[in-house]
């Protein structure tokens, strides 16, 4: 009996020891692994396949991996995802408006099943992104993506833009009207109105220049006593043609303000006929060309 009970100890330490082994191996081949993950993940990078090393990075981050191995891979995912370059991609389908059911591919490869604008993950490098919906023509976009870019939205079928909202057969929806370019929007009395108040303004200018040199040159006679009779009537004369002017404007402007008053009053509307005023001013009187 007491043989028996030895004999059954030796198996069980037999089992144990192997069990250990056991373990011991499986615990080495995790650790190996780890460790082999993290130089791959160094040289992927280094090659420019970017998310084959996040990839690396993050399965030697796991915690079955030892801590020294764990942390230094932690590090490198965290810098791989920063430096990850990502896209966004949105598509108008053949009616013009956004749509979500188009595939997009990258280099060929399908990575996603709809255009929802969530974001994809490229390697660095010059990527040709396409996409594909039913109704309307493959398009394709070649872009070079960069470490560190942030995420860059793509759009595709923009041209279709201006048959979204559009009722079928309709086409492009109509575009507010526009006045013709000889259309003013102003009735002719308040255009009369304008051009007589032009005139009335420039008189009141010009019957202000000429008092202005009538004073002058009245100041003048002053120091040339006495002066001769005709001295004397070439200066009356700047305030008399003064004076003339000054009526003119004065009249001019209550014509100009009773037209815009009355133009105020009738419907505006498109008027065929153009109008140019050309107004010269000097000390000495008015120029007015007018065409209608």
């Amino acid at each position: 009996m007491r043989l028996l009970s030895t004999w059954t100890a030796l198996v069980l330490l037999g089992l144990v020891t192997r069990t250990a082994r056991a373990q011991d191996a499986a615990l080495g081949a995790t650790a190996q692994r780890c460790v082999s993950d993290h130089e791959a993940a160094q040289v992927k990078n280094a090659e420019g396949s970017l998310r084959a090393a996040l990839e690396l990075a993050r399965s030697c981050a796991l915690p079955a991996c030892p801590d020294l191995v764990r942390g230094y891979c932690a590090k490198l995912a965290d810098e791989y995802e920063t430096q990850l370059p990502k896209i966004s991609v949105r598509a108008r389908g053949p009616d013009g408006c956004d749509t979500t059911d188009a595939r997009v591919s990258v280099d060929g490869v399908l990575v996603s099943e709809r255009s929802d604008g969530q974001a994809v993950a490229l390697d660095p490098g010059k990527r040709v992104i396409s996409v594909e919906l039913a109704g309307a023509p493959r398009e394709e976009q070649t872009i070079v993506a960069a470490r560190g870019e942030s995420l860059r939205t793509l759009r595709f079928g923009e041209e279709r833009a201006e048959r979204c909202g559009a009722r079928p057969g309709m086409g492009k929806p109509a575009e507010p009207a526009r006045p013709s370019p000889g259309s003013t929007g102003l009735s002719a009395a308040t255009i009369a109105g304008i051009v007589v108040g032009s005139v009335s303004l420039a008189s009141l200018a010009t019957s202000g220049a000429l008092g202005v040199v009538g004073l002058v040159e009245r100041s003048d006679l002053e120091a040339c006593r006495p002066c001769t009779q005709e001295e004397v009537d070439d200066v009356r004369r700047f305030f008399i043609v003064g004076d003339v002017f000054l009526g003119v404007g004065g009249a001019a402007a209550i014509t100009s303000i009773v037209l815009l008053v009355v133009g105020a009053q009738e419907p505006a509307g498109p008027s065929t006929a153009s109008a140019a005023l050309r107004i010269d001013v000097g000390p000495f009187g008015l120029g007015l060309e007018g065409r209608f």
